[in-house]
């Protein structure tokens, strides 16, 4: 009975994340047993720019989904700590204030039941645009100083639109 509530609440979240994300490009599993978790697929589109897999597990929407990026060989890493270890690199070159770190302040470690997982994609948006963030000024960076024409205030000033 109230696996049957889960299932239909998680069935009703899959319609809205195939609206958010293209009807084509989400799959699947169904579980077979209680305790058995229900994984979803999402590939690569216009809106989502790494295939996802979302693993609900059978506490849903008390206990949070596993979300990770995976590749064709099927291996997986948590999309907060790839986020993490990516922005680590560009955060020992760039001195940045005001960056919010992935892995304390996600909303897997913060989930509440009223989360969907909508949500947890916009949060991947979220992280991904700072990742692209970091990355643009870093390349920017180093480019100026590879020219090496322009004086730290215009660096700066610039760095800080970016």
């Amino acid at each position: 009975m109230v696996r049957n509530k889960i299932v239909n609440r998680i069935n009703r979240e899959i319609i809205l994340l195939k609206n958010f994300c293209k009807f084509n490009k989400i799959t699947q599993t169904i579980s077979v047993s209680e305790k058995e978790s229900i994984i979803v697929y999402i590939y690569k589109n216009s809106e989502i720019e790494y295939n996802i897999k979302i693993e609900i597990l059978y506490d849903y929407p008390f206990d949070p989904p596993n979300v990770s990026f995976f590749n064709n060989n099927n291996q997986t890493i948590l999309y907060y700590d790839f986020y993490k270890n990516c922005s680590d690199f560009y955060l020992k070159y760039l001195n940045i204030e005001g960056h919010i770190c992935p892995c304390c302040f996600n909303i897997i470690c913060n989930i509440s039941v009223c989360n969907t997982l909508v949500d947890i994609i916009k949060d991947v948006h979220i992280y991904h645009n700072q990742f692209k963030r970091l990355r643009e000024m870093y390349f920017f960076k180093k480019f100026i100083n590879c020219k090496n024409n322009l004086n730290n205030d215009i660096i700066n000033i610039i760095i800080d639109y970016l």
